[in-house]
């Protein structure tokens, strides 16, 4: 990939041909490079990402406006064309309208993701293609042959994000008779406040709710401080943290509720 003497962009492949993946037109392997046509309308080539057996190239028309095209394997749909044949040459992917701006493409094994912003600027995922493991995110585990948008977590904020995994973490810990932190089995009722706490971090989704993810930190903290100090082990005093010590998780919910109220 590059550009001629004039600024053309110009693109070369060779290798594994077996599924068309290299876009000459035929399945021929290639032991040296070899020039590919790229699409008429594509007028800035901006990349090109390959997955086991299948190809991406983007860039932009004489607009600006964002262009997909893909060749190659295609039998679990990840050319997200709509169906499962195989193609040797460059087809054009239509991008789906909510996606107003194309940002990256990404190419697994069998899988592809496309990400950007919709019209808002709020950032936006799809995929399609190999799905028996769940890798596309949507919930189930069928194979998509179109680009289908991926729901993205109610918490999708790090420092939130890390405190509900902090809160799960407590629970999971505390659900076992035992644990390599010395705690014994916790009450059902202190799993369930910290469940509450779960469901309260969900509700805070803009820059306006500080306070009540404040609050969530801060009840979480309680209950970690308190089931530490009432469920310890006396006799484990050889565990990673001694009872006056702060553990990993005081000290992450300190410093943020700290930087919560800067």
């Amino acid at each position: 990939m590059g550009r001629d003497s004039l600024g053309k962009s110009l693109l070369f492949a060779c290798g594994d041909n077996h599924s068309g993946q290299l876009g000459l037109g035929h399945q021929n392997h290639q032991s040296s490079l070899q020039r590919l046509e790229i699409p008429k309308d594509i007028n800035s080539l901006e990349g090109v990402v390959a997955g086991a057996q299948h190809t991406i190239v983007f860039g932009r028309d004489s607009k600006g406006k964002s262009l997909l095209f893909v060749c190659g394997r295609n039998s679990f749909g990840e050319l997200g064309l709509g169906h499962q044949n195989i193609q040797s040459s460059l087809q054009r992917l239509e991008i789906p309208e909510a996606l107003n701006s194309l940002e990256g493409v990404v190419a697994g094994a069998f899988h592809t993701l496309v990400f950007g912003c919709d019209s808002k600027g709020k950032p936006t995922l799809f995929a399609c293609g190999y799905n028996d493991y769940g890798q596309l995110g949507l919930g189930h585990q069928n194979n998509e042959s179109s680009l289908t948008v991926i729901q993205k977590p109610v918490i999708c904020d790090s420092e939130k994000y890390r405190l509900k995994m902090a809160i799960e973490h407590h629970i999971q810990t505390l659900s076992n008779e035992s644990s390599w932190f010395g705690l014994k089995k916790s009450p059902q009722d202190k799993i369930k406040i910290l469940k509450q706490l779960c469901e309260n971090l969900e509700q805070v989704d803009n820059a306006n709710s500080k306070q009540k993810l404040r609050e969530t930190m801060s009840t979480f903290l309680n209950e970690h401080e308190q089931t530490i100090k009432e469920h310890r082990h006396p006799f484990r005093k050889w565990c990673f943290f001694s009872p006056e010590s702060p553990t990993h998780t005081e000290t992450f919910l300190t410093e943020k509720m700290n930087s919560l109220n800067t």
